[in-house]
């Protein structure tokens, strides 16, 4: 893994190769509660996983020559993490965001490792696989246009968690507005935080005034470089995962477990007369308690105990947690123990 120091040879530009990707992963997500005390947002498993591992996963298909993480100085479990990965995929260079000044300060950090057509992408937004070789497609195709924004319709009040967007009628984008009131929203189309940029974009995001959160936000350097003449395209999205509560970790484990189907670990620990109703996940080393119900839409992770007769439905338990024995427990997420 690199670190912050020498750049990349591929700043010399990379319009006729793989473009570079840059994750944004320095978030606190502040609104997982209690699951972000334990975890940081990238290191948060999903399914057995890294969360910012699904997600290298998947931009690894682009064959890119560099993947550019950023991360915050204090996460040492990512770091240990992306060194894991080393010889298995793309160069993963780790740079830092000293202080959480928000999603264009953290791309600020990165302005001297990219060239001129590149990638973003928060660490908490998942893809599909097809929809992201799409995306890549027409970014590179993405001629006289400085930038290619990722939107999807969605309900006035998540739009308020994002950004409310506007088009022409060319189908350009027009306005981007940062976490508006629901009454405010221009469209019911929403920014997901998923860009490709020319480095152009780089001049308009350390230009930007701080937010009233104190933050520098990339949907106000995308509308200051609309204001300045810029050309902003638009791609539309159908699906979404993205995490920034517990309610949106527990959907995306539900939402995957229906693709996945059921499995169970083989060195998982199962009592007498378990039931099992599909789909459900066990990892290894999860102890299920005699009688005891996994399912249906219900994961659990590796070291949980269940106890004797319990039941867990459209619930993840975590790590190390445990079910006390008769308990039941529906649409949860388990972080120490219930019932």
């Amino acid at each position: 893994m690199r670190g912050q120091g020498t750049k990349s040879k591929s700043t010399k530009g990379n319009e006729s190769g793989p473009m570079q990707v840059v994750i944004l992963a320095a978030g606190r997500g502040h609104r997982l509660g209690r699951l972000a005390e334990r975890y940081s947002k990238p290191m948060l498993p999903i399914m057995g996983e890294p969360m910012i591992g699904r997600i290298l996963r998947t931009f690894s298909m682009l064959a890119s020559p560099e993947v550019i993480v950023v991360g915050s100085p204090g996460d040492d479990a990512l770091g240990a993490y992306l060194s894991s990965l080393d010889g298995k995929g793309p160069a993963i260079r780790l740079l830092h965001q000293k202080e959480p000044l928000g999603t264009a300060n953290a791309l600020q950090v990165a302005a001297d490792y990219v060239g001129d057509l590149f990638l973003v992408s928060a660490c908490d937004h998942m893809v599909e696989a097809d929809e992201l070789r799409r995306f890549a497609e027409a970014a590179m195709e993405m001629d006289n246009c400085d930038a290619l924004l990722s939107i999807m319709r969605m309900d006035r009040n998540l739009i308020q968690e994002s950004a409310a967007v506007s088009l022409d009628d060319q189908g350009e984008v027009r306005q981007v507005v940062e976490k508006p009131k629901p009454d405010e929203a221009a469209s019911r189309l929403a920014a997901l935080p998923l860009y490709a940029f020319r480095r152009s974009i780089l001049e308009h995001m350390g230009a930007l005034d701080p937010s009233p959160r104190g933050e520098y936000e990339i949907p106000a350097g995308i509308q200051r470089m609309i204001d300045g003449g810029g050309r902003v395209r638009a791609f539309m999205w159908n699906t979404r995962m993205t995490v920034n509560t517990v309610a949106e970790y527990l959907d995306v484990h539900l939402r995957l477990l229906r693709r996945s189907g059921p499995w169970v670990s083989a060195e998982a620990i199962i009592g007498r007369e378990v039931i099992f109703q599909a789909p459900v996940g066990v990892e290894i080393e999860a102890r299920l308690g005699d009688g005891s119900q996994i399912g249906p839409m219900a994961y659990v992770c590796r070291r949980a105990r269940i106890g004797a007769g319990a039941q867990i439905v459209r619930s993840v338990v975590m790590p190390n947690a445990e079910v006390r024995p008769g308990a039941r427990i529906v649409d949860q997420v388990v972080l120490e123990s219930a019932g």
